[in-house]
């Protein structure tokens, strides 16, 4: 699931990053608005066509930042955006301003967002963004205005240091770290804001300033741009580029998994791997010949053991050639139902006598529902003794698993399964079983 995360969303610049994203973005499954005041963040949530999660909490408290990011493992979720508005600020002579406050502003404006990003960057992928609300204030020494501006200029050295948001994300995730400075303040008391930013400032008027967070980020301010420019504009030049395909997931895909499209996207790689597993055989052998003059030489013993990698790959494109994801539209039917839930996509266990396609698995604790697309009989019973024999085999030997072939009736089984705790060791654990053997 595809998930734009603002902070400090009721109000101010972050609501109004809300609204004007709300308009473009189609490929992201859910907002989730983050603020203390649910009111209105639910208020905003009403006018917003987006699917949104609202999340009204303190992100000052260390329960707060546990809690989100435990929902962004719950629900798989890929952070494409993660947009840090909170904050406050006080302005007057240092002396005279309550202590309790100024130091609120160091928790909010530099411990709080500096804690959230490091919790859910292992959770983006790459072309992933980071947007950390600066200000201009953030330039020079500000004497009224001393602890603010020196929170917003740690924000803003934050965003460019080489070993922050920009080159970290560059090199893991193929991601961009940005800053914004806004020029203008809006005022309200902590955490609310006032009134509204004025309409268009996304993604470029005097409003607010976005620049990459390291000079090494090509195009940063085409980062921010929308997929889908409103008419007129021109055609956005993210549609026109294919995204960059992840190096590790040729070999590993630990980390994708279970994510929504987790089989449609894994095609390309198995195929795109083994070619260049061939190729680098074939290669070997041609280069020998070309040596040797004959075939019989050391790099054709080195370009037939090359073969093997290059076969088995084979035969794992072929695996995954033979299956699809989980439909769209069933899949945004199934969320619908799965707040809270830990769920998994796409997964695929193989048999000997069989091979068993799981569109959607929800998990908690001891209890995993799963639903089963297509036509054709599923063979359930086959398939509890086979998943339940693994189950054994790693710990789990209470694990009660039902599979449905039904949307409506899986659907209605979702809204009654009660939600796991935050630090449900034993949901962890069967979902890691679970993962380690599918496709």
């Amino acid at each position: 699931m595809n998930i734009i995360i603002i902070t400090g969303a009721s109000s101010g610049i972050g609501r109004e990053f809300a609204r004007q994203m709300d308009g473009h973005f189609d490929r992201t499954d859910e907002f989730w608005l983050v603020a203390r005041n649910r009111h209105r963040l639910e208020e905003l949530a009403g006018t917003m066509r987006h699917n949104t999660r609202i999340f009204a909490m303190d992100i000052t408290r260390e329960e707060s930042l546990e809690a989100l990011e435990e929902a962004a493992f719950r629900h798989n979720a890929v952070v494409r955006m993660l947009i840090n508005c909170a904050g406050y600020g006080i302005m007057g002579s240092f002396c005279e301003q309550d202590c309790g406050l100024e130091t609120g502003m160091i928790r909010l404006n530099c411990e709080a967002l500096t804690e959230l990003t490091h919790r859910l960057i292992p959770y983006m992928r790459w072309g992933s963004r980071i947007i950390q609300l600066s200000s201009s204030a953030a330039f020079l020494p500000q004497p009224g205005f001393a602890v603010y501006a020196a929170t917003k200029a740690y924000v803003l050295n934050f965003s460019r240091a080489p070993w922050a948001c920009g080159h970290a994300l560059f090199r893991h995730r193929g991601g961009h770290g940005l800053h914004a400075c806004g020029e203008k303040i809006y005022h309200g008391g902590r955490g609310e804001g006032g009134g509204p930013c004025p309409a268009g400032f996304l993604p470029q008027t005097p409003c607010i300033r976005v620049q990459p967070a390291d000079p090494g980020v090509p195009d940063a301010d085409k980062a921010c741009a929308p997929r889908h420019p409103p008419a007129g504009h021109g055609t956005n030049e993210e549609e026109r580029t294919v995204r960059p395909m992840e190096l590790r997931r040729f070999f590993t895909t630990d980390s994708v998994k279970g994510t929504r499209n987790y089989l449609n996207t894994q095609k390309k790689y198995e195929i795109v791997r083994t070619i260049l597993y061939f190729a680098i055989s074939l290669s070997l052998f041609a280069a020998g010949y070309i040596q040797t003059g004959r075939r019989a030489n050391l790099l054709s013993i080195v370009a037939v053991l090359g073969c093997l990698p290059a076969s088995k790959s084979a035969v794992g494109a072929i695996m995954f050639l033979r299956f699809r994801s989980c439909a769209e539209e069933t899949s945004a039917e199934i969320e619908r139902h799965t707040q809270g839930l830990v769920c998994l996509y796409d997964m695929v266990f193989t048999s000997y006598k069989k091979n068993y396609v799981v569109s959607h698995m929800a998990v908690c604790g001891n209890t995993v529902c799963g639903y089963a697309e297509g036509e054709g009989a599923f063979g359930e019973a086959d398939f509890y003794r086979h998943i339940g024999d693994i189950l054994k085999a790693d710990g789990h030997k209470n694990v009660t698993v039902k599979i449905f072939t039904n949307l409506t009736k899986y659907t209605e089984r979702l809204d009654q399964m009660k939600r796991p705790e935050p630090e449900d060791g034993l949901t962890r654990s069967v979902v890691a079983t679970l993962k380690s053997v599918a496709l």
